[in-house]
C-alpha cells in the first residue's frame, strides 16, 4: 500500500523522518541516501524518486475514504517487510519509534472521523470498526460476555514454537511472553496470507508452510528475550511474594511462607531483581561475599551497594507489589537463628505462632499447660511440634465451650441466669431501652432525616410496620420471659433481631423466638448479658459481636456464673472469675476470648496459604523436571474454550432451564415516561438516528 505524501509533507518533515529513521534502523556506515530511499519504501514506494514523483497537494483527495489509522500502520509494517530492507519485528519497531503521525494522513483520516461523528448520534453507542462507523445498542450483558478472544493462530503458533505459557524461561535462560506475541498477532495485515503468497521465499510452499515459516522466522523467533530483561522491565514478583521496603531497604517476602530471603536490598542497585530471577529459576538467592554484609541481628545480610560511575542504575520498584513500612519493627520478629528451608532457599522466619503463654486463662487448660520447641531446633516450615499442638488445642477447645454451655443451661433451669441478667441491668449504667430506641431509628428513620429534610411517607409506613412487629416480638418474648417486664416489649424485639444482626425488612429471615426452646431463651439472655457489658463499655456491641462462633456468647457467662457460685463458698478463684467478677460484666473476657478466636482463625488460614503455596511450587518443580522450562506460568490453551455465553448456555440446557425472552421495539420509547416528555423525545431522535446509522455500515 502507498500511503499518500504531499509536498508539505516533504518540506516540514522529511528530513527530521529520515533522521528519526537513521536512529533506530542501523546500518553501519550506510549513506544518507540508504535511509532516505529507505524512507520512501515503507511508505510503500520503490525508492525516494518515485516518492518525489508521487507527492500530491492534498491527501484527503487520494486517501482511501474506508482506511483507518492502525490500517495505514500496519500497512507501513508490511512495507518494510516485504521491502526486504528489515525483518518483520524490525518494522515494527522502527514504526512504532519514528513519529509517523505527523505526515498529513494521519489529520485527514481524523478530519473525515471527526465530520462523521458530528452527525446525529442521540439515543446510541457511536464507535469505530476498521474505519466504518457504527451504532451499537447494548445491555448489560455485554459486561459479563467479554472475554479474551482465543486466537485461531494458536495451534499453529505452537507449532511454530511459540511456548504454551503466558510466561516462560527456557533452560537456555531465555523468556517468552505469550501476551507480547498476542499483540503482534493481532496487528497482522487484512488478507495476510494472500499478501505472504506473493512474496518470494514463501508462494512455492503451501499454506500451512507458509503460515509456519512466517510464523517462526518473523513472530516468534524476534520475541525471544533476556530473563533478567523480562524480570526488570515487568517488575516481576515471583507467585506468594512481595516486596518490602523499611528504612531505606528492599526485602523479599513469601507471604504464603511466612519468610524473608535474608538480604537487604539497596532499591537502585538491580540486586532484587537478579533474585527475582533466581527464585523464578528455582534457584537459591546467593551473591558474592564481597557484595553482602555480614548479617546482623535479624538475620538479613546488608548488600554493598556503590553507585555506578559511567551508567543509572535499575529503576527503582514502584509497583503493587511494594509494601512500605515507616519503620524496621515489622521485622524484628525474625531472628538469624530462626531460618527454615525451602525448595533450595533458606528464609528467615517470620511466622506467629500460638505458644500456651497466648491461651487465655480457663481456655483449653491442658494445652496451655504444654511446653514447646525453640523454633531454632526445627527447618521445617511447619514446625511438626507447633502445627500438633495448634492441631490439640482445635480439639480441646470445642470441649472448653460444651462445658460453657452446660454450665450456663444449669443456670437457666436453676433460674440464676434470667436473676443474674435482671440484677445487673438494675444497677448498670448501661440502659438497654434508650440503646435499642436509639438502633431502631436508625434503620427505621421517619419523619425528617439529619439534615431536616421531610422522608417520604414510604419510609414512615415501613418504619411504623416494623415498630409493631418489633413489639409484637416483644410480647412473645415476655411470655417465656416475664421478668423482663422492666424492658419495653421494642427493646426485647428488637435485641432479638441484633442477636441474629438482623433487622426487620432484611431478605435473609431471622429464626423466630420460640418460647418452648430452652436454647433459644439461654442464647437470648446471654446476648443480653453481653449488649449490657459492652454498654457499660461504651461499646455498640451490634458492631462487634458480628461473625460468632458457636459457644463464645456461652464462655464468659459461664465464667461469671462460676466466680458467683465460688465467691459465696469463699473457694479460690481463677484470674479470669477475679476478673469478671470485680467488675460484673462479662463483655471484656469475650473480647479477650473472641480475639483468640480470630487468631486461631488467621493461624488456620496461613497454615493452609503456606500447603497451598507448597503445592504450586511442586507444579513448578516437576515442569523443570521435564527438562525445557526453568519457570512456565499461564498455561495457554492450545483448543478454543467456551466463552462464558456458551458456558452458560450448555448450563442451561444440562438442567432444563428455561428462557423467558421479551422483545422491545424502538417505537415503544415514544409511550411517554410519566408525563415528563423526556424519554418520548429520546426516543424520537434514536427511530430518526436509525438510518443514518445503517448508512455508515
Amino acid at each position: 500500500m502507498r500511503i499518500p505524501f504531499s509536498f508539505k509533507d516533504f518540506s516540514d518533515h522529511f528530513f527530521s523522518l529520515v533522521d528519526a529513521l537513521s536512529g533506530c534502523w542501523h546500518r553501519l556506515d550506510a549513506p544518507a541516501s540508504v535511509y532516505q530511499n529507505g524512507f520512501a519504501q515503507i511508505l510503500g514506494y520503490r525508492d525516494l524518486q518515485d516518492l518525489m514523483d508521487s507527492r500530491v497537494e492534498d491527501v484527503a483527495t487520494v486517501m482511501d475514504g474506508s482506511i483507518s489509522v492502525p490500517q495505514v500502520r500496519e500497512a507501513i509494517v508490511w512495507n518494510g517487510f516485504t521491502s526486504g530492507l528489515m525483518s518483520y519485528h524490525e518494522a515494527e519497531v522502527v514504526v512504532n519509534l519514528i513519529p509517523l503521525e505527523r505526515l498529513d494522513w494521519k489529520s485527514s483520516i481524523e478530519q473525515r472521523e471527526k465530520n462523521l461523528k458530528s452527525a446525529p448520534v442521540a439515543g446510541s453507542v457511536f464507535g469505530m470498526v476498521r474505519g466504518r462507523h457504527v451504532k451499537v445498542f447494548r445491555d448489560e450483558m455485554w459486561n459479563f460476555a467479554y472475554e479474551d478472544p482465543w486466537m485461531d493462530q494458536t495451534p499453529e503458533l505452537v507449532e511454530a514454537g511459540a511456548r504454551p505459557y503466558d510466561l516462560s524461561i527456557g533452560v537456555d535462560g531465555r523468556a517468552f511472553r505469550w501476551g507480547r506475541l498476542r499483540e503482534t498477532v493481532g496487528k497482522l495485515p487484512d488478507k495476510f496470507e494472500d499478501k505472504l503468497n506473493e512474496l518470494a521465499g514463501y508462494g512455492e510452499l503451501d499454506a500451512k508452510a507458509r503460515r509456519l515459516k512466517f510464523y517462526r522466522e518473523q513472530l516468534i523467533e524476534p520475541l525471544y528475550e533476556s530473563a533478567i530483561h523480562v524480570v526488570t522491565q515487568q517488575m516481576l514478583v515471583p507467585d506468594g511474594f512481595r516486596i518490602v521496603r523499611c528504612a531505606g531497604r528492599d526485602y523479599l517476602y513469601n507471604e504464603p511462607l511466612g519468610g524473608y530471603i535474608p538480604i537487604a536490598f539497596h532499591p537502585d542497585s538491580g540486586a532484587l531483581n537478579q533474585a527475582v530471577l533466581m527464585i523464578l529459576r528455582g534457584e537459591a538467592v546467593a551473591f558474592e561475599s564481597s557484595r553482602l554484609s555480614p548479617a546482623d541481628h535479624e538475620g538479613f545480610q546488608q548488600e554493598i551497594y556503590a553507585v555506578p560511575e559511567h551508567c543509572i542504575g535499575e529503576m527503582t520498584r514502584q509497583n503493587r507489589s511494594l509494601v512500605f513500612n515507616s519503620n524496621i519493627d515489622s521485622l524484628r520478629q525474625t531472628q538469624s537463628s530462626r531460618t527454615f528451608f525451602e525448595a533450595n532457599q533458606v528464609y528467615l522466619r517470620g511466622q506467629k505462632w500460638i505458644t500456651p503463654e497466648q491461651i487465655p486463662e480457663g481456655l483449653a487448660d491442658i494445652s496451655k499447660a504444654k511446653a514447646l520447641p525453640d523454633l531454632c531446633l526445627s527447618q521445617e516450615v511447619l514446625p511438626e511440634a507447633y502445627t500438633a499442638f495448634f492441631d490439640e488445642l482445635c480439639l480441646e477447645l470445642p470441649a472448653t465451650f460444651r462445658r460453657s454451655s452446660e454450665r450456663v443451661h444449669e443456670a437457666y433451669r436453676s433460674g440464676a441466669l434470667i436473676k443474674l441478667f435482671n440484677t445487673l441491668a438494675r444497677f448498670s449504667a448501661g440502659d438497654l431501652d434508650r440503646f435499642a430506641l436509639r438502633k431502631f431509628h436508625s434503620h427505621h428513620p421517619s419523619g425528617f432525616d439529619e439534615d431536616g429534610d421531610k422522608l417520604p411517607q414510604s419510609q414512615d409506613a415501613t418504619a411504623g410496620e416494623a415498630m409493631a412487629h418489633y413489639e409484637d416480638l416483644g410480647r412473645q418474648i415476655l411470655l417465656a420471659l416475664p421478668t423482663l417486664g422492666h424492658l419495653s416489649t421494642l427493646t426485647l424485639g428488637w435485641l432479638h433481631y441484633a442477636s441474629y444482626d438482623a433487622c426487620f425488612g432484611d431478605e435473609e429471615p431471622v429464626r423466630p423466638f420460640c418460647s418452648d426452646d430452652a436454647s433459644a431463651c439461654i442464647f437470648y439472655l446471654c446476648h443480653l448479658l453481653l449488649v449490657l457489658g459492652a454498654l457499660a463499655e461504651g461499646v455498640d456491641f451490634s458492631r462487634v459481636h458480628k461473625s460468632f462462633d458457636d459457644g463464645d456468647e456461652f464462655y464468659p457467662v459461664a465464667v461469671l456464673i462460676a466466680a458467683i457460685a465460688k465467691s459465696k463458698k469463699s473457694s479460690p478463684l481463677t484470674e479470669s472469675e477475679q476478673l469478671v467478677l470485680g467488675s460484673m460484666n462479662v463483655y471484656p473476657l469475650f473480647k479477650q476470648m473472641r480475639d483468640f478466636r480470630v487468631k486461631l482463625k488467621h493461624k488456620k488460614e496461613a497454615m493452609n496459604k503456606a500447603i497451598g503455596w507448597q503445592q504450586v511450587d511442586a507444579v513448578r518443580w516437576k515442569i523443570r523436571a521435564e527438562g525445557e522450562f526453568l519457570y512456565a506460568n499461564g498455561r495457554v490453551a492450545t483448543t478454543r474454550q467456551p466463552t462464558f455465553t456458551e458456558k452458560m448456555m450448555k448450563d442451561g440446557r444440562k438442567y432444563g432451564l428455561t428462557t423467558v425472552t421479551a422483545t422491545q421495539s424502538l417505537s415503544d420509547l415514544s409511550a411517554g415516561d410519566n408525563g415528563s416528555g423526556d424519554l418520548a423525545k429520546l426516543g424520537g431522535m434514536v427511530v430518526q438516528s436509525i438510518p443514518t446509522a445503517l448508512q455508515t455500515v
